[in-house]
């Protein structure tokens, strides 16, 4: 591109040079060659990247270690890239060119069969080409796939479904959505998901920003407001957490109580392991399930996204402050951590408790223990 600057410079020496107008103009296109041909010169051996890529590019959080794993959000990608790319020909070259070399083969087997003059001779033998060809002898030596169906589709790249059921479709980047659209051509599909418990940053904020661009105008939303899972005295809690990062989005309406009220109960460091394994003695001699969800590190705890679309009968969630300080989306673990229950839930924390959760009533050790027993007398009678 010649910028203005150039352009005059190019036009004064050519109105310098004395020359009529026709033969000034090889002055002019001179000058203007000379500096394009500098800036081009100048411009070898740069890195080919702009610098809204460097930019972009520039955050930690994109570099790996050389040697490092491939990840679960990689495989879009690749897929992606196959997409783009095209099918590896010379391997499919390769599987021809074996196909052929057998049929080749199997053709001499025939012709040998042939060469049997004696009976070539005698019409009322039939001999092996008037039975099969080349083609067929072959097929019949080729290995045999008894895999069953689902194997053989979870092995086949190419393969694609009549319908898809997505859950935890909250999850999902645009980019997982281009390789499930791959999958299904007719674009039918059934995809559950919360969008308050989304965990991954590069997943669905709306979904309309996920589904519009691949079946534009051709998607209904249905929102499930009925909760028959957690009970009213919990959802009471987690809907407070909801409306504190999520506010736009709606909690379902618990159909049933239990008649338990959520607890909590402020440990020092040193106590906290005795407080978990308190509780879980406690709960185990009770029917039912239980769990204890903390943050990473806590000893025989569970991370919230390890339960997701999990319910148990008791839950004990450890440190929550930290839960909800552990990344962008704490918020998003907390509440899926809270939402566990079905019938108990209990909280242990060493800090101030997150503002959702200050409605919790607070108990000692003693008070945990009277209301157990109480508990355990009721369920007796």
């Amino acid at each position: 591109r010649i910028d203005a600057e150039t352009a005059e410079w190019a036009r004064e020496e050519a109105r310098a040079s004395g020359l009529p107008h026709n033969e000034a103009r090889a002055v002019f296109s001179e000058i203007v060659t000379w500096v394009l041909t500098e800036r081009a010169i100048a411009r070898i051996g740069r890195g080919w990247l702009t610098r809204a890529d460097r930019e972009a590019w520039a955050d930690p959080a994109l570099l790996r270690a050389d040697g490092a794993a491939w990840t679960v959000s990689d495989v879009p990608l690749l897929d992606e890239l196959v997409d783009l790319l095209g099918r590896d020909k010379p391997a499919d070259q390769t599987a021809e060119r074996e196909r052929k070399d057998e049929a080749e083969y199997a053709a001499g087997v025939l012709d040998i069969l042939i060469e049997r003059e004696d009976l070539m001779d005698d019409e009322d033998h039939l001999l092996a080409q008037d039975l099969l060809y080349a083609e067929d002898l072959a097929d019949r030596f080729v290995e045999r796939d008894t895999r069953e169906l689902v194997e053989r589709a979870a092995a086949d790249r190419d393969w694609t479904y009549r319908h898809v059921v997505v859950d935890e479709a909250q999850e999902l980047s645009e980019m997982d959505w281009r390789a499930l659209m791959r999958r299904c051509p007719g674009r039918s599909f059934t995809v559950v998901g919360d969008l308050a418990q989304r965990r991954s940053v590069a997943g669905a904020t709306s979904w309309d920003t996920m589904l519009e661009p691949h079946v534009p105008g051709r998607w209904v939303y249905r929102s499930l407001s009925v909760n028959y899972r957690t009970p009213a005295e919990i959802m009471t809690l987690a809907a407070a957490m909801l409306a504190e990062f999520a506010p736009g989005v709606q909690p379902p309406e618990s159909v049933r109580a239990c008649g338990v009220a959520p607890w909590s109960r402020r440990v020092a460091e040193d106590e906290l392991p005795a407080a978990i394994e308190e509780c879980v003695r406690d709960e185990a001699g009770r029917e039912g399930t239980s769990v204890v969800i903390g943050p990473p590190g806590v000893p025989g705890a569970v991370v919230a996204s390890e339960t997701k679309g999990l319910e148990f009968d008791a839950v004990l969630v450890v440190e929550p402050e930290r839960i909800l300080a552990d990344g962008p989306r704490g918020a998003a673990e907390l509440y899926v951590a809270l939402t566990r229950a079905t019938q108990r839930l209990g909280v242990l924390h060493q800090g101030p408790l997150p503002q959702a959760l200050t409605g919790l009533a607070e108990t000692g050790r003693g008070e945990r223990a009277k209301q157990s027993l109480s508990r355990r007398v009721t369920l007796d009678r």
